[in-house]
């Protein structure tokens, strides 16, 4: 099975969508104005594990190459990616984050799963190079044309295979590419 929405490819989910609404109930994956709200209640369940896997997968990957481990933890499927990337546009990498979250919550509802959570998190880092060349000289500065980009990306599901939260995690992460 092949979804496309609206600029994003999503491929090869094991459910069924017959009988399922596939709009996004009137919102559109492109770049939108709307504020996304960021809150998360974690008096429901510890989510120490998935964070923990996160920072391990960060620090194991390649720029632009996608992680993604799966495993299951006290009934829940937890999913947990990482991506490496050089962007000039930070604040266009947080919609595109936000459109994709709101992408796995959706999908994951519509295959009768539950959402325990699915978030991710970036650091951007800039780098510069100071340098001076002679005695008494002016120090210049050397910027990188684009900042690197570390994102870690959490996905923890109930009543989902393990297979369907992989792909939805790694396809998300292929579309910030």
């Amino acid at each position: 099975m092949h979804d496309e929405h609206e600029g994003h490819t999503h491929e090869g989910h094991d459910h069924d969508h017959s009988g399922h609404d596939h709009s996004h109930e009137g919102h559109s994956h492109e770049h939108h104005d709307h504020d996304h709200s960021y809150s998360h209640d974690d008096s429901d369940h510890d989510h120490d594990h998935a964070h923990d896997a996160e920072i391990d997968a960060l620090e194991a990957i390649e720029p632009g190459v996608v992680a993604v481990t799966v495993h299951e933890h006290d009934g829940a499927i937890v999913a947990s990616g990482a991506l490496i990337v050089y962007s000039d546009e930070p604040h266009e990498m947080r919609h595109a984050l936000a459109d994709e979250l709101e992408y796995i919550a959706a999908e994951i509802g519509r295959c009768g799963g539950t959402v325990g959570h699915v978030k991710a998190s970036f650091v951007a880092t800039s780098y510069d190079m100071l340098s001076v060349t002679e005695a008494g000289g002016e120090v210049e500065l050397k910027r990188a044309p684009d900042l690197e980009l570390k994102i870690g990306f959490a996905a923890i599901a109930f009543d989902v295979p393990e297979d369907f939260i992989q792909n939805l995690v790694s396809e998300s992460l292929q579309n910030l590419l």
